[in-house]
């Protein structure tokens, strides 16, 4: 099976893994250990054993006793435990190896917790700390010295989850599950996406190689309303979920009639109103029971403003977009628009007659349409085009820095501004204070005060002087991430045959690591005081402190 490293449950692992706080368990090696997970005793066909005080039990079956998924790595000696259900790791152990890393989604080690017993193997099972496992996986462990008794309860709720009818939709990464309020997963993280709709979950599994979606419609006890539907288009407005696909006739492809749209459409509360009915019998429902004909909704940006775009077909064939509440059951702001855009700090950009203007969210215009383009708002300012060229707006509807530049590039609390004007960059304020010379043939930003900049030839870095503090030198560099950044350089050994191989420098330009010894994934970075790498001396890969140590070096995402 295809291994990957994913994020552990949020909140969770970073809170539960103090392993090293953990109490002492004081026992004999001749007493019996049991082990309860939910009340229930574990039965073992290797029983625990004592190292280091610690109490060590198979890994299989403590794993599956708390609902894990657990997949042993032979060529690497190393165990992954997936919470999920998705077939993806959140927690990693290496038989010998005394620490437990927990993973995100994109093969970033997220946290790294020492522990003083590794796992070990004897009568060819793998043993564990049974501390160590179970509070990786978010659940409570007690000892109990009288009974000589470990007590495993499943499992911890993630406080900043947000329940609503006992149940939360969780995102990790790629994928999406259901808990309940006692922790247990309703509905596995095998989705790419679940969205409730009233009373309904939505979940779809996607194949991004095969280029389809499957969507099925639970209630909210995990009971499938509808079935798996390939592609099918989804609408939920004024209070009813509408499915519609299409499925092949009897004709032959080429053929007209080859292939039929079919709807089912659910009230809000999953009661099936019409159920695989054709195009004409749906059109009519829809006729008496929608007041507008929406024919798509965009939920970008409704976080933030609690509104929602819906598209509005109209009789002549046009379409207008307003807006709806947040779950769609009615019209928010009543205004037919020619275009908007989302909301985002509290306005919304408006297209009228050709010429864009601002709302707020109560619909009330607050910049009248008068610009050739508008952009979203930052925290304190707009961008906004007039006579070709680009300025910036404030919520007042006063101009702040006047149109002038060619393009642009906006930090997000609009403090600052990248701008191009007579084919140069520069930096600017919000007042249009010039920060940084016209002088570049290339957008920068900045990041850690540092910014990555070319001569034309090499790459290196400026600082917000303008001024070279890193000189270009490199052939490649990414953003300063936790002090340290990632460069490369190509070599080409003749024949086309060009290799680029990469280093780590700190903010003196200074090499952390040599090029060529790591391959590092993506140019990521630090991600928590860590940094993702590949091993090219041993084809496989690890970790890295931010000094260059090396942390760990074993092959976990391709086994």
């Amino acid at each position: 099976m295809k291994h990957r490293w994913k994020k552990a449950v949020s909140g969770i692992v970073a809170a539960a893994l103090m392993i090293p706080c953990m109490p002492m368990i004081h026992i004999t090696a001749q007493e019996e250990i049991r082990v309860l997970v939910a009340g229930e005793q574990v039965e073992f066909d290797q029983p625990p054993v004592l190292r280091n005080d610690r109490v060590l039990v198979p890994l299989r079956a403590v794993g599956e006793a708390l609902g894990c998924e657990v997949h042993w790595y032979e060529n690497t000696q190393s165990i992954g435990i997936g919470r999920n259900g998705n077939g993806l790791d959140d927690v990693v152990l290496k038989v010998g190896y005394p620490r437990v890393l927990s993973l995100t989604d994109n093969n970033v080690v997220e946290k790294v917790t020492e522990i003083d017993q590794p796992p070990i193997v004897e009568n060819d099972r793998t043993l564990v700390p049974v501390r160590a496992l179970a509070e990786a996986v978010g659940a409570e462990v007690r000892w109990e010295e009288a009974t000589q008794t470990v007590t495993v309860t499943p499992w911890n709720v993630n406080p900043d989850l947000i329940f609503q009818d006992g149940i939360a939709i969780l995102k990790q990464g790629r994928y999406s599950s259901v808990q309940k309020e006692d922790g247990t997963m309703l509905l596995p993280g095998q989705y790419d996406r679940i969205v409730r709709y009233g009373d309904m979950l939505v979940a779809d599994v996607v194949s991004y190689v095969a280029k389809w979606w499957q969507t099925t419609v639970y209630d909210l006890d995990g009971n499938v309303l509808m079935a798996e539907k390939t592609d099918a288009k989804l609408l939920y407005v004024f209070g009813y979920l509408s499915v519609s696909w299409t499925e092949r006739t009897d004709k032959a492809w080429w053929e007209e009639g080859s292939s039929v749209t079919r709807h089912t459409v659910l009230d809000k509360t999953g009661k099936t109103v019409l159920e695989n009915v054709d195009d004409e019998t749906y059109q009519s429902f829809r006729r008496e029971y929608f007041l507008l004909n929406v024919v798509e909704t965009d939920t970008a940006g409704s976080s933030q403003s609690g509104l929602v775009r819906a598209t509005v077909s109209k009789e002549n064939g046009e379409t207008r977009t307003i807006f709806m509440n947040e779950d769609c059951t009615e019209v928010a702001i009543l205004h037919e628009f020619e275009k908007v855009w989302p909301f985002e700090n509290g306005y919304a950009p408006f297209c009228e007659r050709g010429r864009w203007g601002y709302i707020d969210t109560k619909g009330n215009v607050v910049i009248q349409p008068q610009y050739e383009e508008a952009r979203a708002f930052s925290e304190t300012v707009a961008p906004v085009k007039s006579g070709g060229v680009w300025g910036f707006v404030g919520k007042d509807g006063l101009e702040k820095v006047a149109p002038q530049y060619e393009e642009f590039y906006i930090a997000e609390d609009g403090t600052e501004m990248t701008v191009k004007k007579d084919g140069k960059w520069g930096l600017i304020d919000a007042q249009g204070i010039t920060k940084i010379p016209f002088q570049f043939d290339t957008p920068f930003w900045f990041q850690e005060d540092m910014a990555v900049m070319t001569d034309g030839e090499k790459y290196g870095y400026i600082g917000r002087s303008g001024e070279w503090v890193i000189p270009a030198q490199f052939d490649g560099c990414r953003p300063f991430s936790g002090g340290v950044a990632v460069v490369s350089r190509t070599t080409d050994s003749g024949d086309e045959n060009i290799t680029e191989q990469y280093a780590l420098i700190d903010k003196t330009g200074q090499l952390i690591t040599e090029f060529g010894k790591y391959y590092i994934y993506g140019l990521r970075g630090v991600t928590n005081g860590y940094i993702n790498v590949g091993f090219l001396e041993y084809d496989s890969s690890g970790i890295l402190g931010v000094d260059g140590t090396e942390i760990e070096c074993h092959q976990l995402i391709w086994p």
